[in-house]
This record gives C-alpha cells, sequence and structure tokens, in this order.
C-alpha cells in the first residue's frame, strides 16, 4: 500500500471515530456531556438500591466509590459493543467506494468508545480522591491500571468484531444488543462486590474478562485486593480469543460482508 493510502485510512479512521463521537451525543438532551452525567446518574440510582436500601457489604470502599468505577468501566465496554454492531451498515457508502477492510471500521467505532473513557478517567479519579475512597498508589495505579486498559480494550475489539460482522449480514443484531447488555450487567460484579458470588463460581467469573478488568480497576483506583493471576490468565486468554476469533472472522467475511451491504 502506498504512503498516500496508508495516510488517507488514517484520516478516514479519525474521522469514523469523531463522527461516532458525534453521533452519541446528537439529539441528546444532556449533550457532549451526556457521557460524564448518565456514570454519576446511574451511580446514584444504583447506590440508593443496593448501597443504602439492600445494604450490600464487602464493597473495598464506599459503595459510592465502588459502583461509580465498575459502572464507568462497564459503559465504555457496552458502548463499544453497541456502536461496533452497527458500524458496517453505518458505512456502507464507505466501503463501496473506499477499499478499507472492515476490521478497520469496526475499530474505529469501538475506539471511539475508549477516547469517551480516557476523558472521564480523570473525573472519575477526582470523585474517589474527594470521597476519600482511594488510595492511588502510583505504583498500583501503573500496573492495575495499565493491565485493565490492555484487558479492556482487547476484549472490546474482539467482541466488537465478531458484532461488526453479525450485525453487517442480521439487521436486528444492533437493535438487540442493548437489551442483552442490560442484563448482562448484572452477571458480572459492576453494582455489587464479587466477594457474593458464591466461591465455586468465583473462577468462572473472573474469566469473563470484563469481570477481571473492573476488579483490576478498582486494584488501581480504590484499592481492592486485585483479582488472582490465575484468574487475570484465564481473563486474558479468553479475550485474546476473542479478539483473534473476532479478526479472523472480519478478514474471512470482508468481501462477503461488501456484497451483502
Amino acid at each position: 500500500m502506498s504512503r498516500y493510502g496508508a495516510r488517507r485510512q488514517v484520516e478516514i479512521v479519525r474521522e469514523l471515530m469523531r463522527q461516532e463521537r458525534r453521533a452519541r451525543s446528537r439529539g441528546s438532551l444532556l449533550g457532549r456531556f451526556g457521557g460524564l452525567l448518565l456514570p454519576f446518574l446511574q451511580t446514584a440510582v444504583f447506590t440508593l438500591l443496593f448501597g443504602v436500601l439492600l445494604r450490600v457489604r464487602g464493597t473495598p470502599a464506599g459503595y459510592l466509590s465502588f459502583a461509580l468505577v465498575g459502572i464507568v468501566a462497564w459503559r465504555v465496554y457496552a458502548r463499544a459493543l453497541s456502536a461496533a454492531a452497527g458500524s458496517l451498515r453505518r458505512s456502507t457508502v464507505l466501503l463501496h467506494s473506499f477499499p478499507l477492510p472492515v476490521h478497520v471500521v469496526a475499530a474505529a467505532a469501538v475506539g471511539g468508545a475508549f477516547g469517551d473513557a480516557l476523558l472521564s478517567a480523570p473525573i472519575v479519579a477526582a470523585v474517589v480522591l474527594l470521597l476519600g475512597a482511594g488510595t492511588m498508589e502510583p505504583a498500583a495505579l501503573l500496573l492495575w491500571g495499565s493491565t485493565a486498559l490492555l484487558l479492556h480494550a482487547i476484549v472490546a475489539l474482539g467482541a466488537g468484531l465478531l458484532l461488526a460482522v453479525a450485525g453487517a449480514f442480521f439487521s436486528d443484531v444492533g437493535r438487540a444488543i442493548s437489551p442483552l447488555l442490560a442484563v448482562l450487567l448484572f452477571a458480572s460484579p459492576v453494582v455489587y462486590p464479587l466477594s457474593v458470588v458464591p466461591a465455586r463460581w468465583q473462577t468462572l467469573y473472573l474469566a469473563n474478562p470484563v469481570t477481571a478488568a473492573i476488579e483490576s480497576y478498582r486494584a488501581a483506583l480504590l484499592g481492592a485486593a486485585p483479582a488472582p493471576a490465575s484468574g487475570l490468565l484465564a481473563a486474558f486468554a479468553v479475550a485474546l480469543a476473542t479478539l483473534a476469533g473476532g479478526f479472523a472472522l472480519a478478514r474471512w467475511s470482508d468481501q462477503r460482508v461488501r456484497d451483502v451491504l
């Protein structure tokens, strides 16, 4: 590929990421601030339900901070999958007019969601510090923060590629992803601690890369006990397998997707 072609692809990917971010705020009551404010509103609701009414115990910090970290991490993952599921259909004209691989289009949608996460991360850290719940030790922040982000990005990209291809062939994938994610939120310890899960199921829970990522974020920001090494290794294995499968499917179906769209 020529230098011009590679540079042109990079420009298109950047524009796709900008369009993805603009699309989420278009027609929204909260506009561009929705991505920052909605996690706090959602955290307030779960804090009232689980922290005040049900009095959930076993969280490593105050429930508000505990839930905030989990919800922000989950929302990034959910936005990435929702964006990827419809990314190829939204880019039909582009795919027919420019030889951009379908996996690049899907990756741009996922990247747009993680771009928002980078903006919200300092705000979440500041809130945790203001609430007096976080330790923010530099070593833990670097180790567990980078572990969480890497794991989070790998599984989001892998699952996003799978959903993008499925969404190109079946239009109802995009419509089904939001209610499915709403259910799956409770299958991961986003608003409840892992300690409430029966011990015999905890290994299976930690094999879920999203669970391991959230536990690592909490270790970085709240001083919580990190996930055991065996759980992290299993989570990375699942995440990498998902990424490999998503990439292989996208490469295999590249021309088929263009023919269908």
